[in-house]
Formats: structure tokens, C-alpha cells, sequence
């Protein structure tokens, strides 16, 4: 669960940031950054795409965004592009880690762009370099009926173990410790990603991502992979530690990402009459989507019953960022029916649960 209380805001262009009060679970009172970069030639009265940003260790928003905004300067005409940009946490460590310090950060920065730009929630994608290419591999597929598709740039996976799920190799090189960090591979069949590394990556990273890659295909996922040559550098000097910096590259991801999209979280709604609850199977918590206004989330109940028909649980709804989230902490594993009743509709889906 996150918290936001807006510092300061407005409708810009141009690159700029602002300041915001956020909260986790675990981790309350935090400062957070957004930087965002929308067109000089905005126009309220169209849809814009937006491209969210998670920038590499020890970097900030305000870079990652500029940087990106040179590079994508070309692709503003075309595409409509406004980007977002939140920073880590205090910890410094790529936006996973420690656990629950980042949770909701990308909601956040998408909710925040949607308050301040008419922005399409059909094209939102999520895109990280180095730890911040870590966390969108791990987001991305976790949470894979909210983005339109992934871009990875040189994503710094730890290890081949980590990059294998195995467990206990999820251990950050920062903390020494495990992060949880694993990476929902079989989702990548229905969000399509690219990935990039360079050839001779001088901090290893070249053979991991190779890995990600080889687990990506393993699992049937829809990715990109490309390993760069030689190119300019993007990050303190360090040779091909870097993001792409030519337009084919950028020209050749999004036209695999638009013809490999087989659906939005908006066309599930529309094609599941109304609802759809995801993660599905889930473990600790699902997210309800609705097709109703937001003023009528208050008045929602939300039942758990078994196969059976008994009622498991009268759920407390927690409302954020337009849906709704439900902790299943106190719920043992098996197959449920969720019943969702608004002042004048009722759903019902089936909610595998595993523990």
C-alpha cells in the first residue's frame, strides 16, 4: 500500500520535476521525484502515450528524462511521447530493494501523468536501465496487464542464478542480502519486451542478460534481444554499460512491441465484461479492475466464497489509482470465487490462489 500527498504541481512542458510526499507499507514519510517531459506543442485536446522511466543506481530522474527526451526527439511527432521519471528510494538501490521501500512507485508516476496530461492508458510502457532495467523486468511481468510493453536496457540482473530464479540468488552486491527479486517469465507471452546489452559490458552483465534472454525464449516470451556493439556511453564513462543511442533501435523496438501487443488492460476489461482481477493465479494480493465510475468504489462489496459456496472472507476493499486492491495474506491456497457487487452490477471470477 502507498500514500501520495502532492507538494507542488502543474501543467508543463518542457522537462521539469516536482516533489511528492510518498508512503509504503513498510516505509512511510518518504520524499519522492517526479521528472517529467511533455512536448512544447502539447495539446490538452489529444491522447498522448506515455513511457515510463526507471533510471540506473545512483542516477537521477531529471537525467534519465533528459537524456531519453534527446534520444526520442525524432519519435515526439509520431507518437505523441510525454515521459515520467521517479526516483529510488534513499536506500539508492534500483528501486527493489530493500523490499517495500519502492512498492507502488511506478503506479505513482503513471497516476500522476494521467492527472496531469490526457494521457491514453492503452499505450503506457515501462522502461529501466541497469537497476532500474532490473525492476522493469520484475514489475513489467508481474504486473504485466498495466504496460503496453517493456524496454530493458543492459537490465542488471545480479547473476545467471538470479536470472534463473533460482532460489536464494536474488542476493543484491549492495546490501549482501536477498531482495526477492524474481521475474514472472511466462507472462512475457502476453507483454512483449526488448532487451539490450552491450557486447563486452564491463560490469558482466552481457552473459546475465543473455541468460534473461534464454529464459524469456524458454518460456514462450515475446522479446527483442539485441547485443550493441560499440556506441556511445550513456552512464559515467563505462563504455558499453549503456542504452541504445540510435534511432533504428529505438525505430525496431516499438514496431516489435506494437506488432507483438496482443492486448491492454483496457481491452481485457471490454473483453471480460466489465471486471478483470489479476494477478490470476495470486498469492498475497490481487488488483480489480472495474468499468464503473470512480465515486461508485466506495460503495463495492467484495465477498470470497469456496467451491463450495461458503463465504471465506468479507473482504476490505482498498481503493488506489483507480482499482482496487485486496490482501489475501490470511487466505490458504486453492480456487475461489470472487463476487464484486456495485450499486448496480454484480461480478463473479474465479480467483486461483497459491501459497
Amino acid at each position: 500500500m502507498f500514500t501520495v500527498i502532492v507538494i507542488s504541481s502543474a501543467q508543463k512542458t518542457g522537462a521539469w520535476s516536482e516533489n511528492l510526499a510518498f508512503s509504503t507499507t513498510a516505509y512511510l514519510n518518504q520524499t519522492r521525484t517526479l521528472a517529467f517531459y511533455a512536448p512544447t506543442n502539447y495539446n490538452s485536446l489529444k491522447k498522448y502515450k506515455l513511457l515510463v522511466l526507471l533510471h540506473g543506481q545512483g542516477d537521477t530522474p531529471a537525467n534519465f528524462v533528459s537524456y531519453m527526451a534527446n534520444l526520442l526527439t525524432t519519435f515526439f511527432p509520431n507518437y505523441n511521447l510525454i515521459l515520467v521519471a521517479p526516483s529510488e528510494g534513499a536506500a539508492g538501490t534500483g528501486f527493489v530493494d530493500p523490499p517495500g521501500e519502492d512498492d507502488g512507485i511506478c503506479d505513482l508516476a503513471v497516476s500522476e501523468a494521467k492527472r496531469l496530461y490526457n494521457i491514453d492508458p492503452k499505450y503506457v510502457w515501462l522502461c529501466g536501465f541497469s537497476w532500474g532495467g532490473r525492476a522493469a523486468l520484475h514489475i513489467g511481468l508481474q504486473d504485466y496487464q498495466k504496460y503496453r510493453g517493456l524496454m530493458l536496457w543492459t537490465p542488471a540482473v545480479p547473476s545467471n542464478a538470479n536470472a534463473d530464479n533460482t532460489p536464494g540468488a536474488d542476493i543484491d552486491p549492495y546490501t549482501n542480502m536477498e531482495d526477492g527479486i524474481t521475474y514472472a517469465y511466462p507472462n512475457g507471452k502476453i507483454i512483449p519486451s526488448c532487451m539490450t546489452v552491450g557486447d563486452n559490458d564491463p560490469f558482466g552483465f552481457t552473459t546475465v542478460d543473455e541468460e534473461v534472454n534464454n529464459q524469456m525464449k524458454a518460456n514462450g516470451a515475446k522479446c527483442y534481444f539485441t547485443v550493441l556493439g560499440t556506441e556511445s556511453s550513456y552512464w559515467g564513462g563505462q563504455g558499453e554499460h549503456n542504452v541504445p543511442v540510435y534511432d533504428s533501435d529505438y525505430v525496431s523496438c516499438f514496431n516489435f512491441i506494437t506488432a507483438n501487443t496482443t492486448t491492454s488492460i483496457n481491452e481485457l476489461m471490454e473483453s471480460n465484461l466489465g471486471m478483470i482481477v489479476y494477478p490470476n493465479p495470486a498469492t498475497n494480493e490481487a488488483t480489480i479492475s472495474l468499468a464503473i465510475p470512480k465515486e461508485e468504489y466506495e460503495k463495492i462489496t467484495t465477498v470470497l466464497v469456496n467451491v463450495l459456496g461458503q463465504q471465506v472472507k468479507m473482504i476490505t476493499n482498498e481503493y488506489r489509482n483507480g482499482d482496487l486492491y485486496i490482501n489475501l495474506d490470511d487466505v490458504p491456497g486453492g480456487i475461489y470465487i470472487l463476487k464484486v457487487t456495485t450499486q448496480s452490477l454484480s461480478y463473479e471470477r474465479k480467483l486461483v490462489i497459491e501459497k
